[in-house]
């Protein structure tokens, strides 16, 4: 779910592009994995919010080469400038919202 979340707006482009570079696919698919696995183990956190910083903070390299790979890819793209802006916005209104989406799904894994 998280995988699908990032990766849908991260990975945000024109319908008519191909699709991102195996770079790109490989560093989102990689934080996914590493932010589903912090909220496999945010039990180990008093509250969701902690939950939530850990989880960040244990993937703070994933989401750094995740962003810098989508990036590169901006850039090299094809887009107009404009459209390459965008891109590179609502990439990081994704992650500025991380946090908040991940202590949703901490609270709703534990509610179960």
């Amino acid at each position: 779910m998280i995988l699908a979340m990032f990766a849908a707006t991260i990975l945000l482009q024109p319908e008519d592009d191909p699709p991102p570079p195996p770079e790109v696919s490989h560093a989102a698919d990689e934080l996914g994995e590493c932010l589903s696995a912090g909220i496999n183990n945010a039990d180990d956190r008093p509250t969701p919010q902690a939950a939530a910083r850990s989880i960040l903070a244990n993937c703070q390299s994933q989401l750094t080469q995740a962003t810098e790979a989508h990036a590169r890819w901006v850039a090299a793209s094809p887009w107009s400038e404009a459209e390459k802006q965008e891109a590179l916005r609502v990439t990081q209104s994704t992650i500025a919202g991380l946090e908040a989406q991940l202590v949703q799904m901490i609270r709703a894994s534990r509610a179960d």
